[in-house]
């Protein structure tokens, strides 16, 4: 076993909750390492819960009724309790997208239009996946994000004669590849809005005219008025923040004038904007496109609603399929970005206020979803979908103190290829929510099932102390690291752990994951950079204490690196890896910056509002893949009972997946399970009559 793990296997937290109880770290007893958590019940609150926990739906072939395989049509097992765990959830904002991979569900005129012919508009495929999610959030407001242009709508090279395949039910992601902004056939983008606005004016006002004046009617006519439509989705088809901006305000006015005065909704911007080096797509960064969409000089439309503004954060590891690499991948990526998001939180408040901010896509995604095939497992271990529920737990956690608005947990349903049922592609299995088995609900599912129970918008955020003892890593004789999106940063930093110590070995290679033991890594034969990347290494970092590395993520470096992958997708693109191994002198060892260096344990206060019925609770996330005690000492309000959702209560598939522990004044410790996410209702402490908050 791992020193370090050892060591913090070993290691007891001791949670201190109300300075008034009046205990200090000496009052706990001799407990080695002990992690104090402590809540002043008066302080002022650090604000007030107005965050939506909510998901996206895209469409998915497990969202039909039926399959269709070998001209053959079966029924789908689990349509009716997938549709069914998105009704129970009971969530305002649920994002849905009709995606682009299959265009007959996504894009509703397929061919041009010609002059004295009838026109391509069909709604058959695309309504019965609406339908369906319309029934299922009945009462809530919800968001639309119908993204997808319709090829026809570009001219140029890309697009590939705007071929589609016949069958409504086959997979073509390369259909939303089709197209650059640049090369739009009508610049004015006066074409594009009247796209959208027959689209939406049939699912909402129930009817349109299309290019040749024909009534299409019997629309569902769907009231929008409390609801959201998103413009577009991460800037696909290479779109520049100031075509964006120019071709949101074109459309929105369009709509503006077309949709029923009562079923109007409001309009939400960007499409979703990324930080960092995820890059599933070259996304737009997100303070290029914030500063340009929420400055109102720079529309042309000085009316136009700037209602929401989006944003998406994929977390990913280096290796799917080892827990290890989670708590580092995940959560420090997760620290990284926070410190972006809060900038963003503070440049809408100086810029526009009255915008709120959405996470339509927040969640975690392993990049070679799509570049690789799995089995039924879908190459993820069980603990997966704990480490990913926790992980959104914890992301919640922050950017609710923040006053985000909106975080869509990515996505309700995905899976690896079902032959059996007529789905021969990857369709994001590490994203979903749901079994693909089963229908019912994963460790992620109960994980929001649990925050959307026991937390009301309007609670008060209280202010947590956390003193643990700090998280460490033993030194190590070779530090071997994958640098990747998962990285967040692209980069990474070796330092020798003896201040006089240098480094003497090392050895790199962008390209994709080379075969062997850390210290002895043999070249990738199929795509290997080692000799130009080792050089380049050398002489950054032999003889130094520390230096700095980047992964070269350019699309010509990887073309040169990888030419047969680039061009025929045997990798998805962007995610080469930059793998390193190194050595410092003597006998001490090095640390590198991928190491996780944050706490174990994460924990937020909330109290209901002034004069409002209610108890105290206690939201905690264990970020280890490994189970923590946790000590209830001096824990103000007990007994207190603990909804939880762990390893012991979910993993992959339950119809209950929350379990419930009571804890006394005599229970004296608990276990916190692997990646457990847990809301402790305590029955007291006693609470101020009025509460200040902290702006």
């Amino acid at each position: 076993m791992d020193p370090s793990a050892m060591m913090r296997r070993q290691r007891a937290v001791v949670l201190l909750l109300s300075a008034a109880s009046g205990l200090t770290a000496a009052d706990a007893g001799s407990i080695s390492d002990p992690a104090h958590i402590t809540i002043d019940w008066q302080a002022a609150a650090s604000g007030v819960l107005k965050t939506d926990a909510t998901l996206q739906v895209v469409s998915n072939p497990l969202l039909d009724k039926t399959f269709h395989v070998n001209g053959t049509e079966i029924a789908n097992p689990i349509y009716s309790p997938a549709w069914q765990s998105l009704k129970d959830l009971g969530v305002d904002y649920v994002r849905f997208q009709p995606w682009f991979p299959f265009p007959h569900k996504s894009v509703a005129e397929l061919d041009p239009p010609k002059e004295g012919e009838k026109t391509s508009w069909n709604f058959t495929s695309m309504l019965p996946q609406v339908e369906a999610f319309m029934n299922n959030t009945a009462g809530h407001p919800v968001i639309w994000n119908f993204g997808t242009i319709p090829c026809w709508l570009f001219w140029g090279p890309t697009t590939g004669g705007c071929t589609y395949p016949a069958n409504p039910d086959e997979a073509m992601f390369a259909y939303g590849e089709r197209g650059i902004r640049a090369f739009l056939r009508d610049q004015s983008a006066e074409t594009l809005a009247e796209y959208f606005t027959r689209l939406f004016s049939y699912m909402i006002n129930g009817f349109m005219v299309d290019e040749n004046e024909v009534l299409h009617s019997g629309g569902p006519g769907y009231n929008m008025s409390q609801s959201v439509i998103e413009f577009l989705n991460e800037g696909e088809h290479y779109y520049s923040s100031e075509e964006y901006v120019h071709d949101y305000d074109v459309v929105v006015s369009h709509l503006q004038r077309a949709l029923h005065k009562d079923r109007t909704p409001r309009f939400m911007g960007i499409g979703g904007c990324h930080d960092g080096h995820w890059n599933w797509w070259v996304m737009g960064e997100c303070t290029k496109w914030l500063t340009q969409f929420l400055d109102r000089s720079r529309h042309s439309n000085e009316a136009v609603p700037l209602d929401f503004a989006s944003i998406h954060f994929y977390a990913s590891s280096s290796n799917r399929s080892n827990p290890s690499t989670y708590t580092r991948d995940f959560f420090g990526a997760a620290d990284r970005w926070l410190v972006y998001m809060q900038k963003h939180v503070d440049m809408r408040n100086t810029m526009s206020p009255g915008t709120k901010l959405a996470l339509t896509e927040l969640g975690v995604l392993e990049l070679d979803d799509e570049s690789r095939i799995f089995g039924p497992s879908g190459g993820l271990p069980d603990i997966f979908f704990n480490a990913a529920g926790a992980f959104y737990a914890y992301i919640f956690g922050h950017i609710s103190v923040m006053g985000v608005e909106i975080a869509c947990f990515s996505q309700f349903v995905g899976s690896p290829p079902i032959p059996q049922w007529g789905i021969p592609e990857m369709q994001f299995p590490s994203g979903s929510m749901l079994s693909w088995e089963t229908g019912f609900g994963n460790a992620k599912y109960w994980a929001l099932f649990l925050l959307k129970q026991h937390l009301s918008k309007g609670d008060n955020l209280l202010p947590v102390k956390i003193t643990q003892a700090q998280r460490f890593e033993a030194p190590r004789q070779w530090m071997c690291e994958a640098v990747g999106p998962w990285t967040f940063t692209d980069e990474l930093t070796i330092s020798c752990a003896n201040p006089k110590a240098r480094i003497t070995h090392v050895w790199a290679d962008m390209g994709l994951e080379p075969s062997g033991a850390c210290g002895n890594f043999k070249p990738n034969v199929n795509c290997s950079s080692h000799f130009t990347s080792t050089a380049m290494a050398s002489l950054r970092c032999l003889g130094r204490h520390s230096c700095t590395l980047r992964r070269n993520t350019d699309f010509f470096t990887e073309m040169l690196t990888c030419p047969k992958q680039t061009f025929r997708r045997d990798s998805q693109l962007f995610s080469m890896r930059l793998t390193v191994q190194a050595a410092c002198s003597g006998t001490e060892g090095g640390h590198t910056s991928a190491e996780y260096t944050g706490d174990s344990i994460f924990a937020l206060a909330f109290t209901p509002p002034r004069g409002q019925p209610g108890k105290a609770k206690l939201l905690i996330v264990n970020k280890e893949n490994e189970a923590v005690e946790l000590s209830l000492q001096g824990l103000q309000g007990l007994p207190a009972t603990a909804h939880i959702v762990d390893p012991e209560s979910v993993t992959r598939s339950s119809q209950s997946g929350v379990r419930e522990e009571q804890w006394t004044s005599t229970t004296g410790s608990i276990t916190l399970q692997p990646f457990s996410v847990i809301i402790a209702e305590l029955n007291g402490p006693t609470l101020p009559d009025s509460l200040a908050v902290l702006v």
